[in-house]
């Protein structure tokens, strides 16, 4: 332990003489501060689905602070300030190691992963809210600054680290959904379709389709197919923000262009319009408003 590390232990913790509201309202701070923060933050974003997700990452990173919080205190077990004799301890707590603070740690992955989502406002609530649980967890001489000081830095660093998890995970979780929708699409296409088209072809042979017919047929739900695995992996082709905001162009077997957006939030992708051969599809994206999106 550094002596700038014990000065500034003995300067923030509290004395015999605080005043007992300080004590009781940091206790508070210390025990259920956060845990009204990200049971108001969870109420808001049951309200708006938008948020949910960032709530839950959120929550996840709080988990993974607890984990790794564990991790480093079986190896390094560094002790809190009453195994060292400073100090006045204002809750009791056992003889756990202090480094890092699981407290500071959880707080500030929490505050972190909202400002990666990004919610600023929820954000900067949490900040404030992990600053204070910091402060108090000295101030009720539970920990060293700088074992609270090592959880801030912790936990704002987890969020960055493990945001791309969540976001893969679930990347693989819409291409399985997409899967299953089109096995079950086929598999009712050949039921109603093929079987009775079948027949009626069985009973009548003068109503089969031309060659040409059946090429058309084919190129139309190729291309159908091909809209339909967007929703797989969306950000996919050229972003033409040139034409209009948000657009993405891309081609299916440099037959068609094919122009659509992509809702992020909602999870949902927009097919703007399918051009064949020289149409210029630049024009007629240029002459779509966002009122007239499909």
């Amino acid at each position: 332990m550094s002596q700038l590390d014990q000065w500034l232990f003995l300067l923030l913790n509290a004395g015999p003489g605080t005043d007992p509201v300080f004590i009781t309202a940091f206790r508070w701070v210390s025990e259920g501060l956060l845990a009204t923060v990200v049971l108001a933050l969870a109420l808001i974003a049951i309200t708006q689905q938008r948020h949910r997700r960032d709530v839950l990452v959120a929550l996840g990173c709080m988990l993974l602070a607890a984990i790794v919080v564990q991790l480093i205190r079986a190896r390094f077990a560094l002790p809190r300030p009453a195994a060292l004799g400073l100090g006045i301890q204002w809750v009791a707590h056992g003889a756990s190691p202090g480094m890092p603070s699981a407290h500071a740690t959880a707080a500030f992955a929490f505050a972190a992963a909202l400002a990666r989502a990004p919610w600023r406002r929820a954000s900067a609530a949490a900040f404030a809210a992990a600053a204070l649980i910091g402060y108090s967890r000295v101030f009720l001489g539970l920990h060293l600054p700088g074992q609270v000081l090592a959880g801030a830095l912790l936990g704002c660093a987890l969020p960055w680290v493990a945001w791309p998890v969540p976001r893969h995970a679930g990347q693989g979780w819409r291409a399985l959904r997409s899967l299953m929708a089109r096995d079950r699409a086929i598999e009712r296409w050949l039921y109603t379709e093929v079987a009775a088209a079948y027949d009626e072809l069985k009973a009548d042979p003068s109503k089969a389709l031309t060659p040409d017919q059946v090429r058309a047929d084919h190129d139309t739900d190729a291309i159908a197919e091909f809209c339909f695995s967007l929703t797989t992996f969306p950000e996919r082709g050229t972003r033409r923000d040139d034409i209009r905001p948000g657009v993405r162009v891309t081609n299916y077997r440099k037959r068609a262009v094919i122009a659509f957006t992509v809702d992020v939030g909602a999870e949902q992708v927009f097919i703007l319009g399918v051009f064949y051969g020289g149409q210029d599809f630049e024009a007629a994206l240029s002459g779509f408003t966002e009122d007239e999106r499909p």
